[in-house]
């Protein structure tokens, strides 16, 4: 773990095999809860350091709420990257992209763009963010998997980058067995010589560290057995295997398989249409099975949907037993589909279903088509025990793009009854066709949790907003297999450490659920719920994204999408798909902390990112002689820490680092009650600081590192010097408004506070009616000066105010975005009467400076009038034209005031003349939009 008591300066630190994940801090307030995780004598490198530290200052100068963040992997490359990284970039994105990989390829670890990558991808999306994905390549020679990713936010900013570039690959690029012998290999492997295969390629292979030559290619041993192959193109060897299948207009009518009444089920009269891809399906399966060819079967009627064919077409089938001999169309005689023959219920179902999900992601995403624009989408319903997948079950045959839909037996009925069983399946098509997830260990349980979110969401679209339970309107007792609000209750985890969870395993088979694909979903899916819905969990508070659940559920739809569309790869675990899930809320709502906030409280719900909170006492500690006491939650997993809190200056330089402790005699309140505390004595140099807490698992030799907790300051302190009423000659009174200029003095010795700004309250809002902003700006105080607002603090006192008492007034004084400093003033309230209010005749003709000023966009004139008087009070631009007359009537003597709404207003000066008979005075002013 990063040791400070010795004062070494993080520049001079270098990099050793680590496993960084974490952020540079450059955010507002106190909710920067970012996490590195990384190995026991953690150092990030110097040469890093500078280059992210510039990079960070670049994004806050850019946008300051904008989050940054990076992370570096064990071999010291940065992994992902984050924040606000360059301007608007829409205009040239590929060559300001490849501008930016090229200028902080020493962060990345390619020598050069254009011979390390080849361009795989360039698109805009539905949010009119831009994605580039780029393929690494050796030799000409695609890496397999290993994707460099950029992409830009909704404002068209560089705001993300993902990194899987492998360094030193150095193995031989020529064959030494061909294409055929290792096809071959593969077909006995699999057990079938007839084996069709298919997309044959030669790839570079990294595994476990060691490259490999290597043939990749799909392998049909029969409609529920289809494997992607690896094989050593040096020696022949099977290096691994990936599993292709994914378990789980004209207007007609029809019943689907709840019994419901489907009155706009598309569907083909006759049989002209192209089936000619069915056809060519249909002759592989006889071929691998020896059966004898035949054509599907057809009816006068046929549940084929060409009402959109740039969205694609939607084909349903279903076959006689045994596997899928005697593949016919869902057919009828008439347009209606509502007798039991020829899987009409179940047909319906799926066929109604499907479309309803092609639109969810037309209307949602503007996807266009299921896999791409105008492919087709394959159905069959019913298939029964000849498939050596249960008839209880559904799933999904990349192969063939292919989804199928058992029969059901016992408690089921059949799995076409889901509507979130068919988009579950249809969503593993989108995911083969975006991130291509392998569907293995952790990368497939988000595979299989992506596909129960889009399940659960289109339900949601289309049945009063669904609910949190998976397949069980296939059960004939409404029992679900799975449950995203509580995931224990079907036997999954809902976190990383319970007792269900599936670990990582080197040989992920069908025997172990793949490494528990199917059970470890849980974990993904109870962070979509959290987020949603918001909840308490394992001790966490999550808020949802939005109190509107619609409202949730689509932020939630978009940044989930999008995650799986554009950021994902295909090797992602939890923990990596975490931090692109940020890069994506970061990316489409840029700055709102809100939501980045909820997912990462979420995900560390689940144990995937530990979650702190830190709290210090003062904010601002005397230099020199001041103690800052420090206090940061922690919620323990079981195991043991060792916490230290590292004190950083802004500059960046190291400062020192202090032990924590769950003592209960170190500010942290009770004996191991997971609140750590300890106590700094401040240094005697002046300047504003940041916290980071490192907790050292002792168990796990892993180090949860939290930057930028907290923000203390040695500055100043900053003190109201003096509060100015220029525009008030009388006494504060009930109904009189009062415009308070404040002066603020840096007490210090020798820094400047810079960027100076308050936050005034009232002691009760009953008190008094804001008139202009509880805002004000000071910009920098030098140290020993004092500087006066910008603007006015200007309010109303109400009328039923009370008297001859002092009111206060509370001010949060704040630097860089910092709340550092309080402070305070009292106002006294005097009787009516005592003078200020419009009974007191005025004993001359006056126009008062307009408050606020500068205003945005309403603002009061007072004046006086001495005598009743013919007025007038009209507004000129700064040419001399007339813009409006506010006032032209009689009066009668005394204090008076108007306002000016100047609401669709150009900004700029302009000036005010008051006429009363023989007195005119002209005063000037300043609109700011």
């Amino acid at each position: 773990m990063i040791n400070l008591n010795n004062r070494v300066l993080l520049n001079s630190i270098c990099c050793l095999g680590i496993i960084v994940m974490g952020s540079l801090a450059a955010q507002t307030g106190n909710s920067d809860v970012s996490v590195i995780k990384g190995v026991k004598n953690l150092r990030i490198g110097g040469i890093h350091y500078k280059t992210l530290n510039q990079l960070m200052n670049d994004s806050k100068g850019r946008a300051s709420a904008v989050q940054f963040s990076f992370d570096i992997d064990e071999t010291g490359l940065v992994q992902h990257l984050s924040g606000k990284l360059s301007e608007d970039a829409r205009d040239d994105f590929k060559s300001i992209a490849a501008q930016f990989l090229n200028t902080n390829k020493s962060l990345f670890g390619f020598d050069d763009l254009e011979s390390n990558f080849l361009q795989k991808q360039v698109s805009t999306d539905h949010f009119g963010m831009m994605h580039l994905t780029l393929q690494q390549i050796h030799q000409g020679i695609p890496v397999l998997h290993h994707l460099f990713k950029v992409h830009t936010d909704v404002d068209g900013s560089i705001s993300a980058v993902s990194n899987k570039y492998s360094r030193d690959i150095n193995i031989s690029t020529t064959p030494q067995i061909s294409q055929s012998d290792a096809i071959a290999l593969a077909r006995e492997h699999i057990g079938n010589i007839n084996a069709a295969y298919k997309d044959v390629e030669l790839v570079i292979y990294p595994d476990n560290n060691v490259a490999h030559l290597t043939y990749k290619f799909d392998v049909l041993s029969s409609v529920d057995n289809a494997w992607t192959y690896l094989v050593d193109a040096h020696n022949g060897e099977i290096l691994n295997t990936f599993s292709l299948i994914f378990p789980e207009a004209t207007f007609g009518i029809g019943i689907n398989a709840l019994g419901e009444t489907i009155d706009s089920l598309n569907i083909y009269s006759g049989s002209d249409f192209n089936w000619e891809d069915i056809q060519v399906i249909s002759d592989l399966i006889d071929t691998v099975f020896g059966f004898p060819s035949h054509i599907p079967a057809t009816g006068n009627y046929n549940l084929v949907d060409e009402s959109d064919i740039l969205l694609g077409r939607i084909i349903t089938t279903t076959s006689e037993e045994p596997y899928l001999f005697n593949l016919s169309f869902v057919n009828s005689i008439t347009d209606s589909f509502n007798v039991d023959s020829m899987s009409h219920f179940a047909g319906v179902s799926a066929h109604d279903y499907h479309r309803k999900t092609l639109d969810y992601y037309h209307q949602k995403f503007g996807r266009e088509g299921w896999l791409y624009p105008g492919s087709r989408i394959l159905g069959s319903v019913d298939y029964g025990h000849g498939d050596n997948i249960s008839v209880n079950n559904a799933y999904y045959n990349h192969w063939a793009k292919w989804v199928k839909y058992g029969m059901g037996e016992g408690p089921y009925g059949p799995w076409s009854a889901g509507i979130d069983v068919c988009a579950h399946e249809m969503a593993h098509g989108v995911t083969a066709h975006s991130s291509g997830l392998i569907y293995q260990n952790q990368s497939g349980g988000l595979n299989e949790s992506f596909s129960d979110v889009m399940g659960f969401l289109v339900e949601a679209e289309y049945q009063d907003g669904g609910d949190w339970l998976m397949a069980e309107d296939v059960s004939i007792y409404g029992s679900p297999i799975r449950n995203m609000q509580d995931p224990p209750a079907e036997s999954q985890p809902d976190h990383i450490n319970h007792s269900y969870y599936v670990p990582f395993t080197d040989d992920p088979n069908s025997e172990n659920d793949y490494g528990g694909v199917h059970t470890n979903s849980g974990i993904p899916n109870k962070v979509f719920y959290l987020v949603v819905q918001g909840d308490a969990h394992y001790g966490y508070n999550i808020s949802p994204f939005d109190l509107e659940i619609n409202v949730s559920r689509d932020i939630a739809a978009n940044i989930w999408y999008t995650w799986n569309e554009r950021y994902l790869n295909p090797w992602d675990n939890f923990q990596s798909s975490y931090e692109k899930m940020l890069q994506v809320c970061s990316s489409l709502y840029p700055g709102n902390n809100a939501y980045y906030s909820s997912i990462q409280i979420a995900w560390a719900s689940v144990g995937i990112s530990q979650h702190c909170e830190v709290s210090l006492s003062p904010s601002y500690v005397a230099p020199g002689t001041g103690e800052l006491g420090v206090r940061a939650l922690i919620p323990s997993t079981g195991n043991t820490y060792t916490v230290l809190a590292e004190i950083f200056s802004f500059d960046s330089s190291t400062v020192d680092s202090i032990p924590l402790y769950d003592d209960g005699l170190h500010n942290d309140d009770n004996p191991a009650d997971q609140i750590w505390g300890g106590f700094w004595l401040a240094d005697t140099v002046e300047n504003s600081y940041l916290v980071n807490i490192n907790a050292d698992d002792n168990d796990t030799e892993l180090t949860e590192i939290y930057f930028n907790m907290a923000q203390f300051t040695t500055i100043g302190p900053i003190r109201v010097d003096t509060v100015t009423t220029p525009y008030n000659d009388n006494p504060p009174i009930p109904g009189s408004d009062i415009y308070y200029q404040i002066h603020l003095k840096n007490n210090g010795l020798f820094a400047e506070a810079k960027d100076v700004s308050m936050l005034i309250t009232a002691e009760s809002d009953s008190f008094v009616t804001l008139l202009s902003t509880t805002e004000l700006e000071f910009g920098d105080i030098p140290a020993d000066s004092s500087v006066v607002s910008i603007g006015f603090y200007s309010i109303r006192l109400n009328s039923d105010i009370p008297v001859d008492e002092d009111i206060t007034f509370y001010m949060k004084i704040f630097s860089e975005d910092y709340y550092f400093w309080n402070d305070s003033f009292t106002v006294h309230v005097y009787p009516l009467g005592t003078g200020g209010e419009e009974d007191v005749m005025p004993d001359k003709f006056a126009l008062h400076q307009n408050y606020p000023n500068p205003f945005n966009p309403v603002t009061t004139i007072q004046y006086e009038l001495p005598q009743r008087s013919n007025i007038q009070i009209t507004i000129y631009d700064l040419m001399g034209r007339k813009v409006t007359t506010l006032i032209s009537e009689s009066q009668d003597a005394g204090c008076k005031s108007i306002q000016w709404d100047a609401t669709n207003i150009s900004s700029g000066m302009y000036f005010y003349q008051i006429k009363a008979g023989e007195f005119v005075q002209t005063c000037k002013m300043i609109l700011l939009n």
